[in-house]
């Protein structure tokens, strides 16, 4: 590895994310975008995505990942980044929209393309303003139509709905495939009803095209009232942060890799609280990690520390460099916030939790119940009374907290008060979520338990005994699936994988209702066999009971015996249950296992087993996940699975319509290891026809080399491409197989 002083700094806290490989999480609402897109190709009637989140949580990022997907598949992409302007007039923004996607078709060739007669009467008419007497390179209304528009000053004009339609639907005729429009910022729209009007109007019966807009929960409301009836055509993907602190450490690990760097012998992730604080500290915004970690690394560079560890220093450095993209003079809020005394910020860091999803009174319910009378009722609701009248927190018309600064004063005040010694946060999560997090904090503080994700805000509770009987029985899977939720029957299958070799699972049960708040929770010891551990949570759950009661709340815990089934079972129930997201989720889950331990050289037992459950579920796994489990098994010198896999991947490749390059060439050191020089050049000459992202970054690589007389296999890393690596293995297979043929 190179001295860590001339790499590039890997977290790029200032760029959405534009590398599917450095997306980090999101599974379930990349499974959700992944199948509409796929039914894209099925229907002439797509079903849009909404893609939901507060600023800096990803959308852009996401959207970015959405848009590779779908050029994956063979769905036209065109991509609008709005902003203010757009929302000036209509021509202004339906000519954006026309003009991304005409471009965008003929890039693909339509048309003859870009240096066609097409294409640049086209360019004529919007940028001169000038209607050609001959139209026959002209054939579209609404270009004509915007240039007569603009040329005699009519932009407050109305953009008709009939002429932009039809050219929607020649655009349609030419390129024969589906459209993806990709709208960023969509809060723009949220300035101008009439917009959003137009765009249902004109989209409403537009065939093949697919419409995916991002936006904060505030502009949903507009489009909810706007867009009916056709709402209903619209897939909402909300956006939350990493509630996983697993998904926080993957973020960590993964961009380390990129540039080279073992990540444990920077960051400490076993040893220290490092990795919890950090996750807590960001409330597990995907901007936030990258900022502080950017903060994290730039210190180790510079020569200030050793290793990736946070303090109080790195906070300050965080706040200072918040500082410095904004004028804090114009943010009254936060003058006012650092004015506060550190009991009044305290009272703050109660309430900014529940600040859009609980009222006064939920919040002194559950500050009696699990902050364990560190606040009384009477001094909650004054220094409440004081933050209103200083213009800080406010009441909805629903009695729901409201903060009245903007995201900045959120993240700004974040850092600030954790400099207090105050944990002032802003997760934006539902009540019922929060809670079971605060309970979750408060048993593991007091007992060697781990909570067993997810927790469940639901008034019918999920019996956990009967849901792990019934994966372990013939048929028992489809029932329980319907039944239950599916990140339930996630959660019960990793702890059922995690105990695989003991008969059975001892947990403590906790159901807790609170001032509106309906949850489940379970709790597991961290040690096998820890009843010591399990009698200290329900030691602590009752100290919960009876406070709750004090407040019209209850707490009800018991323990429970769940039976272990024999892990091939469950996978043969998953398998045949039917259900395909199921068995994506739990395949790619294992899968991701095994890569991350492989990446970081930390396989261990346990990794084999991820791959072995991966392997038995190997239908559900994409292509290029294929791919990399063969590559696992290749390391190992299981060459049968390896090349099972590796064909298997090839396959996913081409159905899909991808390069098939990089399973091809794994396949192709399969025939190298086993001596057959033939049918390894003869498929490395196969791909080496094919086209190869220039851009595409490998982890790492098994690749030919003859150093003399001596011939090997050696693995690779540092981001080798594709490409050159083929034509380096087809010159030092021919020269072997050349060499072998004379002797």
């Amino acid at each position: 590895m190179s001295d860590i002083q001339d790499l590039r700094n890997p977290y790029d806290f200032a760029n959405p994310v534009s590398d599917g490989n450095l997306f980090i999480g999101r599974d379930d609402e990349l499974s959700e975008i992944n199948y509409y897109l796929e039914q894209a190709l099925r229907t002439n009637r797509p079903t849009n995505i909404a893609i939901i989140g507060a600023r800096a949580s990803g959308k852009t990022s996401l959207l970015n990942v959405t848009e590779q997907a779908a050029k994956k598949l063979g769905l036209l992409t065109a991509r609008i980044d709005l902003d203010e302007g757009d929302a000036s007039n209509q021509w202004a923004f339906f000519f954006k929209i026309f003009d991304t996607l005409f471009s965008a078709a003929c890039e693909t060739g339509a048309y003859g393309g870009t240096h066609s007669k097409t294409f640049d009467a086209y360019v004529d008419v919007t940028c001169s303003l000038s209607i050609p007497e001959d139209k026959t390179f002209c054939p579209f209304l609404f270009p004509i139509q915007y240039a007569k528009a603009l040329g005699g000053n009519n932009l407050q004009g109305q953009v008709p709905d009939y002429s932009f339609r039809q050219d929607l639907r020649a655009i349609q005729t030419e390129l024969k495939r589906p459209v993806v429009l990709l709208f960023d910022e969509g809060n723009v729209l949220s300035k101008s009803r009439v917009h959003l009007q137009k765009l249902r109007n004109i989209f409403m019966n537009a065939q093949g095209y697919m419409l995916i807009l991002t936006g904060t929960p505030d502009m949903f409301p507009l489009m909810d009232e706007v867009f009916s009836p056709i709402i209903r055509q619209f897939k909402k993907i909300l956006l939350n942060q990493f509630v996983d602190q697993d998904d926080t450490e993957s973020l960590i690990r993964k961009y380390l890799e990129t540039v080279g760097v073992q990540p444990d012998s920077l960051f400490d992730f076993d040893e220290s609280n490092d990795l919890e604080d950090i996750h807590d500290l960001t409330g597990g915004r995907p901007y936030e990690i990258q900022l502080v970690c950017h903060t994290l690394f730039r210190r180790v560079q510079q020569g200030r520390a050793s290793k990736m560890g946070l303090d109080l220093g790195v906070i300050e450095e965080v706040r200072q460099q918040l500082e410095s993209s904004q004028n804090l003079a114009g943010r009254p809020i936060l003058n006012k916030v650092k004015a506060l005394d550190s009991q009044t910020l305290e009272a703050l860091a109660a309430f900014s939790p529940c600040v859009g999803s609980a009222s006064l009174e939920q919040v002194s319910a559950l500050e009696h119940i699990l902050g364990m009378g560190k606040w009384l009722r009477e001094d909650l609701a004054s220094k409440f009374s004081y933050l209103r009248t200083e213009g800080i927190l406010d009441e909805n018309e629903k009695g729901i907290l409201v903060f009245k600064g903007d995201d900045f004063d959120k993240i700004y005040i974040k850092y600030f008060s954790r400099e207090k010694d105050a944990t002032v946060q802003f997760p934006e999560l539902p009540f019922p979520v929060y809670t079971g997090i605060r309970l979750g904090g408060l048993v593991q503080a007091a007992a060697a338990v781990r909570s067993v994700r997810p927790l469940v805000s639901s008034p019918r509770p999920t019996d956990f005994e009967l849901v792990a009987e019934a994966m372990g029985k013939s048929g028992g899977l489809t029932n329980v699936f319907v039944e239950t939720p599916i990140s339930i029957v996630r959660s019960i299958y990793r702890l059922l994988f995690d105990y695989q070799g003991l008969p059975e699972i001892t947990l403590i049960d906790c159901r807790l209702s609170l001032a509106g708040a309906d949850l489940q929770a379970w709790y597991a010891p961290r040690k096998r066999g820890d009843t010591a551990a399990l009698e200290a949570c329900q030691n602590a759950l009752q100290i919960v009971k009876s406070r709750a009661t004090d407040v019209g709340g209850n707490c009800f815990s018991q323990r429970i015996e769940v039976p272990v089934p024999l892990l091939h079972t469950i996978l043969q129930q998953v398998a045949s249950s039917g259900n395909r997201k199921l068995g994506e989720l739990i395949a790619e889950g294992h899968l991701r296992a095994v890569t991350q331990a492989y990446a970081s050289r930390r396989t261990t037992t346990s990794t084999d087993r991820h791959a072995l459950a991966a392997y038995s579920l190997r239908e559900f796994l994409s292509g290029a996940s294929l791919n990399n489990l063969g590559y696992f098994y290749f390391a190992k010198s299981d060459l049968d699975k390896a090349t099972a896999l590796f064909q298997l991947s090839i396959e996913a490749h081409r159905k899909s319509r991808e390069s098939y390059g990089l399973p091809a060439f794994n396949l192709a050191m399969v025939h190298v290891k086993n001596r057959s020089w033939q049918a390894a050049i003869s498929l490395l000459r196969e791909i080496s026809e094919l086209t190869h992202d220039p851009d595409e970054k490998l982890l790492c690589l098994f690749v030919p080399r003859r150093v003399e007389s001596v011939f090997e296999l050696i693995e690779i890393r540092g981001e080798p491409k594709l490409s050159e690596q083929i034509q380096s293995a087809l010159t030092v297979l021919c020269e072997c197989q050349s060499s072998e043929s004379d002797s």
